[in-house]
């Protein structure tokens, strides 16, 4: 499970990569709250 979080992580950073609007404190963010909503 913590592979796929991985990929997914992975796959959003090179969607993020392309929108550089958001700043990186947001994706630090949403990253920590996809892993806490994938480990509950």
């Amino acid at each position: 499970m913590k592979f796929l979080c991985m990929n997914i992580y992975i796959i959003r950073l090179k969607i993020y990569d392309e929108k550089r609007e958001l700043n990186q404190n947001r994706e630090i963010i949403e990253y920590k709250f996809e892993i806490m909503k994938l480990n509950n």
